[in-house]
């Protein structure tokens, strides 16, 4: 190549270099939501989680999988009960999850939790706290006024309160569970909505058993 032809290749690079980024992190999205979804359409209720390397095994995905199973219901009329396990990389990927309804249950360090945890993204979880009994006087961060509701609420709850999470490898300290808030106008969202809020109760019954 000539000296010509490296210029402009410096060049295109130093002008589009952010787009390039762009495009390859959604290409890496698009491509782990297919690997979650096992390449057989979409699931009943999917749990996305950021990570800084590790991710849940293909087998003890499927096994947390068909233990929650009962407690959904088949969203998608396909005869399955599915949960898919995503993992999110890096924050571009999480914050690419609220610009669609893909996942329906968020995994997230307290960091991430503090960037989104005002905007109006997630369902109240006080209901919850209640039924459970938990104690949440330790955590603080979890209970803010959030931006649509314009009260206090709670918006998260700590992995540390679900046993089951932990034991499939998912840390204790400082990582949270939210719920995305669902778009009442598509019944099948809401449907997924309710799933996912299945699913937390599940955690939280196995975690008093």
């Amino acid at each position: 190549m000539n000296i010509v032809g490296i210029k402009n290749l410096e060049n295109f690079w130093y002008h589009n270099k952010l787009k390039l980024f762009v495009a390859i992190i959604v290409i890496v999205v698009i491509g782990y939501m297919v690997i979650g979804m096992g390449g057989e359409g979409k699931p009943d209720v999917q749990v996305a989680y950021l990570t800084n390397g590790p991710v849940v095994p293909d087998d003890v995905s499927k096994n947390i999988g068909e233990y929650l199973a009962p407690v959904i219901q088949d969203v998608n009329k396909d005869r399955r009960k599915e949960i898919a396990f995503v993992p999110l990389y890096v924050r571009t990927m999480l914050d690419m999850e609220f610009t669609s309804n893909e996942s329906q249950i968020l995994l997230m360090d307290g960091n991430s939790l503090k960037q989104y945890i005002s905007l109006g993204a997630f369902d109240p979880l006080d209901d919850t706290i209640l039924k459970y009994g938990l104690d949440i006087s330790e955590n603080p961060e979890i209970k803010v006024e959030g931006k649509k509701a314009n009260e206090v609420h709670v918006y998260a709850l700590p992995v540390k309160n679900l046993k089951l999470l932990q034991k499939i490898g998912f840390p204790a300290d400082n990582y949270y569970l939210t719920i995305r808030v669902a778009d009442g106008k598509d019944k099948k969202v809401m449907e997924k909505n309710k799933n996912a809020h299945a699913v937390l109760d599940e955690l939280l019954r196995d975690g008093n058993k």
